[in-house]
C-alpha cells in the first residue's frame, strides 16, 4: 500500500474537437472520459459563453468530481487519450484539490441544462499571509455576498495539484473558484453581484495577484451525478 491519504477534488478537462463535431458532441454529453477516470462521482459538460482567443483557447470542457486525485496519473491520462475517439483533437487535464464547497440551503447541487458557470482562476503572491487572507476573504465575505445574487446555487474552490498532457494552452491557476448559477440569474448585471466584486477587501485581494484573473464563463449542457 502506498500510504497516501485520499484527496477529494475535481479534474478540469479542456477539449478541442476534431472535424467530426456531431460525434464529439455525443461523446462529451455521454460523459467523455468518465469511464477512463477512476472514482468519478459526477461530471459537468460545458460550452464556453465567453469569446475564444489565444488566452482562452477552449470552447468545450468537462469538470469531473473525483474521490481521490492520487489515482489520476500520467498513465491514466495516456490510457484515456489512447482510447479517445477520432473526434477529439486534444485534451488538457488540470487537477485541483477541493478546499471549499457550499450549496445554497434548500437547493440541489445538480444544475439544469442552461445553467451558467463563472470560473475564476487566481494566482496570488506566494506569501503565507497573502494566501491566508485570500482564503478568508473568499469564505467570510465573497461567497456570503454571492449567495444573495439571484440564481447563485453552488460555490467551490480548489488549489492546483498538477496538470497533465495537452499543449498547456489554457492557464492553470494556483487557485480556482467555480460558481454555478441557475439559468435565470443576476451574474454580472445585478447590484448584488457588483457589490460582491467591488468591496475594499475584494480590491485588496486583487492587488496581490501576480497576474490578472483567468476568468471563464460556461453554459452547462449536462450535469450528472454517478
Amino acid at each position: 500500500m502506498s500510504g497516501k491519504v485520499s484527496e477529494k477534488g475535481f479534474l478540469l478537462v479542456w477539449l478541442k474537437p476534431a472535424t467530426a463535431f456531431r460525434e464529439f458532441d455525443a461523446w462529451r454529453l455521454a460523459g467523455g472520459f468518465a469511464r477512463n477516470i477512476p472514482g468519478v462521482g459526477g461530471y459537468t459538460v460545458q460550452t464556453a459563453l465567453d469569446p475564444i482567443d489565444p488566452v482562452k483557447p477552449h470552447r468545450y470542457s468537462i469538470t469531473y468530481q473525483v474521490d481521490d486525485l492520487n489515482v489520476i496519473t500520467p498513465a491514466v491520462y495516456e490510457a484515456a487519450i489512447a482510447e479517445k475517439p477520432e473526434c477529439v483533437q486534444s485534451s488538457e487535464w488540470h487537477l485541483y484539490r477541493q478546499i471549499y464547497y457550499q450549496v445554497k440551503p434548500g437547493m440541489s447541487a445538480i444544475m439544469p441544462g442552461g445553467s451558467v458557470v463563472a470560473q475564476v482562476g487566481q494566482d496570488p503572491e506566494k506569501d503565507e499571509a497573502v494566501i491566508k487572507d485570500n482564503l478568508k476573504w473568499f469564505t467570510e465575505e465573497h461567497v456570503p455576498m454571492l449567495m444573495k445574487v439571484t440564481g447563485w446555487t453552488v460555490g467551490l474552490r480548489g488549489s492546483l495539484v498538477s496538470r497533465i498532457g495537452g499543449e498547456e494552452s489554457e492557464f492553470a491557476a494556483a487557485f480556482i473558484a467555480i460558481h454555478r448559477y441557475q439559468p435565470d440569474n443576476g451574474l454580472e448585471k445585478s447590484p448584488e453581484w457588483c457589490a460582491a466584486s467591488g468591496t475594499a477587501w475584494s480590491q485588496n485581494v486583487r492587488s496581490h495577484m501576480v497576474r490578472p484573473y483567468h476568468r471563464r464563463v460556461w453554459r452547462i449542457d449536462r450535469d450528472m451525478a454517478i
